[in-house]
């Protein structure tokens, strides 16, 4: 760069060091005379010429054809390195031909960037000077290829930053779309309403609350439909000793839930998504007034007439008060009907509470410092609040809305509390592996779901490869009537026991899901290998083994298999006397399709 831009501002020396033996001294007066003596013509054919370098004239050099004897200053270096066009060039001229004062041509000269090189017309050594300028200018071009690594490296950070900068630009413009739509809300009311400013910041609260009313009953009516069927689910985790991703768990939890019309979970924290709308209106109406909308020095009423500045006073400290007592009788409301417990979720709801409360009092010490406009959001939020709560606690208003009514579930939750209490005498620590599945499975006989779920993971905790508690998960799915569900377990089980009895039970309600899934060819392969086993002699492990042959032989006659199924019928009712009403029933059947 340096080599190029040395050669055009040299060009004219060196036109007129190749054609005459004249000093190298003269040159450049030499070459002034030649241009200015051409004319106004001929110097602006010159100019228009695309790399046109004005002859230099030493500030000692008065121009020719000028009688004011002003002097035209050189073309900065800097100026042409940004690309100007030589405009400039002639606009000096002609303001020097025109008479203005030296002060305009001697204040170019004064710019620190309009230095100019005296390297630029010293003599050069007595050598041909061709070949100096040709190494002058290698050297230029390797000092600039060194230099451009340098550049590089700098203009690498400089593009890393200027993208941060614009990432970071581009966020912050995202999240404050929601604070600007607020700002245009607010001001379209203004302006269509023509009403104060406090009181289109109060009217544009009650509203936007009004609007989103719907939503609000919305949440409280599914999330209190999914906590009332939640036992109607499978587990949202995969199961211990599964095998499965919780990805495809929760296919088969989506599943299920959408089978029975049950509301999604993320309708429980739904309520949540009020607190950053709540956020954005602060910051929009804070952000209003620190930077003087107009009219919010002049908008409000009262002793809060200015709302840009911060409370102040006599009744400055009434706007904290208001939104710190609101803020705490909404807390109280909003806990009043939750019941005292004893287990860990209700210690860290208390915990929730007391962390609530005692919010109470930096927020009011913040009050101090916002401006006033924003307790006119504030304020009316939260008495709306207030209302609210109110309503909800209120039967008739919950039935008005479709919501499910206090005293039913508080009828509900004395009947989970109750369960809780009798699962409590059991302490699962005390008890072995017997103990465990036995109170297990009572548990699920007494529709105590969650109980015999506890157990359960207790057992598997400290006997990972009891086929006993599989077995037990799988009879709760089906009764359930989750199938699915029910036939993973009882598939655990059949891959892994070794022994008869655990089997006999997972053979059975891998049959039993399989069928009521339309899969019955499939079921009754399944429960084929109840017919190589013997008889057991345990008369508990024995009544399990016949009902699962009852079973086998059910789903072969629904099958068209009645010929297959009759043998088992008959070998079961040789132990026990009660079949052969199952056996005379498949036996008339037959013979009845044979005439």
């Amino acid at each position: 760069m340096a080599f190029r831009h040395t050669r055009r501002l040299l060009a004219p020396v060196l036109h007129c060091r190749r054609q005459s033996s004249v000093p190298r001294g003269s040159h450049c007066l030499a070459a002034g005379e030649e241009f200015w003596s051409r004319g106004a013509a001929g110097r602006e054919d010159v100019r228009g010429k695309p790399y046109f370098s004005p002859p230099a004239t030493p500030a000692g050099f008065a121009l020719q054809g000028s009688s004011s004897g002003r002097f035209l200053p050189l073309r900065p270096f800097s100026w042409w390195s940004r690309g100007s066009d030589s405009s400039s060039i002639t606009d000096d001229h002609s303001r020097s031909q025109s008479g203005e004062g030296m002060e305009s041509v001697s204040g170019v000269f004064d710019r620190s960037e309009d230095k100019i090189d005296p390297s630029v017309n010293s003599p050069v050594p007595n050598k041909d000077l061709e070949m100096s300028s040709w190494e002058s200018g290698n050297a230029s071009v390797q000092r600039d290829i060194l230099n451009g690594r340098d550049n590089s490296a700098v203009g690498g950070d400089i593009l890393e930053s200027v993208t941060n900068q614009s990432i970071g630009t581009s966020i912050w413009s995202i999240l404050r779309l929601p604070a600007d739509a607020v700002v245009a809300t607010v001001e379209g009311v203004h302006n269509v309403t023509g009403a104060p400013w406090w009181l289109t910041i109060v009217g544009s609260t009650l509203a936007f609350r009004a609007a989103i009313f719907p939503f609000t009953i919305t949440y409280i009516r599914k999330s209190a439909l999914f906590a009332s069927s939640i036992s109607l689910l499978p587990p949202i985790r995969p199961p211990p000793e599964s095998g499965k991703s919780f990805a495809e768990q929760y296919r088969i939890f989506t599943k299920r839930r959408l089978e029975l019309g049950v509301p999604s979970p993320f309708w429980t924290v739904a309520g949540f998504v009020q607190a950053p709308l709540f956020l954005y209106w602060i910051i929009a109406l804070r952000g209003m007034a620190t930077t003087g909308h107009p009219g919010f020095d002049t908008g409000g009423v009262l002793w809060f007439s200015d709302l840009t500045v911060p409370v102040q006073g006599s009744l400055g400290a009434l706007f904290p008060t208001l939104v710190a007592v609101t803020y705490f009788a909404n807390i109280q409301i909003a806990f009043r009907t939750v019941k005292p417990r004893n287990d860990v979720v209700a210690f860290f709801m208390k915990i929730y509470q007391w962390w609530l409360e005692a919010m109470t009092i930096p927020l009011f010490l913040m009050g101090f410092y916002l401006p006033q406009g924003v307790f006119m959001y504030w304020l009316t939020n939260n008495f709306f609040n207030l209302a609210q709560s109110l309503g909800l606690q209120n039967d008739s208003f919950r039935a008005r809305f479709g919501l499910p009514l206090l005293s039913e579930m508080e009828k509900q939750a004395a009947k989970q509390q109750a369960q809780s209490a009798e699962a409590q005498n059991i302490n699962p620590e005390l008890l072995d592996l017997d103990g465990l599945l036995l109170a297990a499975t009572q548990c699920v006989a007494n529709d105590r779901d969650v109980e015999a779920t506890n157990l359960l993971k207790f057992a598997l905790e400290k006997y990972p490869d009891e086929p006993e508690a599989y077995n037990i998960y799988g009879m709760l799915h089906i009764k359930k009537r989750q199938w699915s569900e029910a036939l993973e377990y009882y598939s655990l089980v059949i891959s892994k026991a070794q022994d008869d009895p655990p089997r006999i039970t997972a053979l059975m309600g891998a049959g039993i899901a399989l069928f009521n899934q339309g899969k019955r060819r499939e079921a009754v392969e399944v429960m084929r290998p109840l017919i190589d086993m013997s008889v057991p002699k345990e008369p508990v492990v024995r009544v399990k083994y016949l009902r699962a042959l009852v079973t086998l032989s059910s789903a072969m006659s629904q099958e068209g298999l009645k010929e297959e199924a009759l043998p088992l019928l008959e070998r079961a009712a040789k132990w026990d006397s009660s079949i052969n009403v199952y056996v005379k029933e498949l036996q008339e059947e037959l013979e009845s399709s044979k005439t």
